[in-house]
């Protein structure tokens, strides 16, 4: 980077800290970001910004505060620090600035794991910074909470004991320009859903509630293409009628085709047309996002995941059984825990909230059902699973009969799934799992959101108080 480059990314910086005054930073602090204050009061707050804004240039006499940085040979946790570390010997570690202490003598880098490491910092030396020897003390001046930083130097141990770096190398990989939260992380419930990705750094509990729902989702991808040798397929999210299930759907404009759409409800037709087509051996499968335009609540969410698969030839039972399974060995790899023993009854009317006990509940009602096999004239072949009094599992055999789905869906039939059914659908069973509510029970959650990564929420300004 020339001089004159250089100097016009300080005089711009600069101009746009002359601009950000307290006052006008104030005055738009909700729209900026009212996380941060949950910490600072007003006043303070704007310098904080200000003063952070302004040393973006400053920094620029040296290096990039955004690089692009190569640090496959750097340290990225704390606990491989301690593992290798060597005294005496050169180190090369990054983090972020969890706290400068006693006036930047100590500066603690935490991991992505919220350990740290302890970076010494001899305030009177000159160390490199960038490609550049400076003070240390001006480097501390140019240094934040919440910053990104690159530290070369020796390990060493303090006289309490605590392995550490003694720097003599810093680079800032990521200049923090906003107040972080302090070590506890976000308090209020809707700034943890709408600064999702600050409660996932500092909440690792939400962390890990959350990779166990992903965890959930690659061991049933194993059971279902190792164990049962099914297919995982995709089929569109973008349907021209909204079918597969009883709900109020999203709609949209599709401009080229100037036509009406809608976000899927459940990809169930298009399964059951694959599944015939022949291009499975036993059946298939897929994790499908779905939308339905309904309510939200601790157990609904407007935007879910959704489990479907289809089997060729076989009955209720053997579903029942699959569904046992797949529960099973979830519960056995994610806390080493016994098979569940499951009750089954018959559909009644039944208060589910009553239902503590893994349940399936059987023979639901024909109108409940449209697209699964008569059991009786008010019933079907189906089931539904619940636990902890959550439905977690519906599944049925499938009806085939073209006339038959003709009567039960009326003019509403996708005329395309219907085709597929008149050139014979091949006799199946099939379940859907909502993945969601069954991580919501494997992680012992009382919230949709709390196994979802992010959530719509609305736009309405946030309360800034706590």
């Amino acid at each position: 980077m020339d001089f004159c480059t250089i100097k016009y990314r300080i005089t711009i910086y600069l101009l746009i800290a002359a601009l950000l005054t307290p006052d006008t930073i104030n005055f738009k602090l909700h729209s900026l970001n009212p996380v941060n204050l949950q910490t600072t009061n007003g006043t303070n707050l704007g310098k904080q910004l200000c003063n952070r804004i302004k040393k973006i240039g400053e920094i620029e006499n040296y290096g990039d505060p955004y690089p692009v940085a190569n640090l496959s040979n750097y340290i990225s946790t704390a606990k491989e620090f301690r593992d290798t570390f060597q005294l005496d010997g050169e180190c090369s570690y990054y983090g972020r600035v969890l706290s400068i202490r006693h006036g930047g003598l100590f500066v603690d880098l935490a991991d992505d794991h919220q350990q740290k490491v302890q970076v010494k910092i001899l305030l009177g030396n000159d160390i490199k910074f960038y490609e550049t020897k400076v003070v240390a003390s001006k480097i501390i001046e140019l240094i934040d909470l919440g910053d990104i930083l690159a530290v070369t130097g020796k390990c060493i141990k303090t006289p309490t004991g605590e392995a550490s770096i003694e720097a003599k190398h810093i680079t800032i990989l990521s200049k923090c320009t906003t107040i972080p939260p302090d070590k506890k992380g976000l308090m209020n419930v809707e700034k943890k859903l709408r600064f999702r990705h600050l409660d996932l750094r500092y909440n690792l509990e939400a962390r890990e509630v959350l990779l166990n729902t992903w965890r959930i989702k690659q061991i049933i991808r194993d059971i279902l293409t190792q164990d049962y040798k099914l297919l995982e397929v995709e089929t569109p999210i973008l349907q021209s009628i909204p079918s597969g299930a009883n709900a109020s759907p999203f709609e949209t404009h599709h401009n080229a085709l100037d036509m009406k759409c809608y976000l899927r409800i459940a990809p169930e037709l298009y399964l059951k047309r694959l599944i015939s087509s022949g291009i499975c051996e036993n059946g298939l499968f897929e994790f499908a996002k779905c939308f339905r335009n309904e309510g939200i609540t601790y157990r609904h969410s407007p935007e879910f995941s959704l489990l479907e698969i289809y089997v060729k030839g076989v009955d209720l039972p053997y579903m029942i059984r699959l569904f046992e399974d797949i529960v099973n060995k979830l519960y056995q790899r994610l806390h080493n825990a016994h098979p569940l023993y499951w009750d089954t009854i018959e559909y009644n009317e039944t208060d589910v909230i009553q239902l503590n006990k893994p349940t399936h509940i059987l023979h639901l009602p024909t109108s409940e059902t449209p697209l699964a096999k008569k059991y009786n004239d008010n019933s079907t072949f189906s089931f539904e699973s619940y636990l902890n009094g959550i439905e977690v599992c519906h599944g049925a055999v499938e009806e085939c009969n073209p006339v038959q789905l003709r009567n039960n869906l009326g003019d509403s039939i996708d005329l395309d799934f219907l085709n597929a059914a008149e050139n014979g659908l091949v006799p199946m069973s099939g379940l859907g799992i909502g993945l969601d509510r069954l991580a919501m029970v494997l992680c012992n959650q009382q919230n949709i959101k709390s196994t979802q990564a992010f959530n719509l929420l609305s736009q309405k300004k946030l309360d800034c108080d706590d």
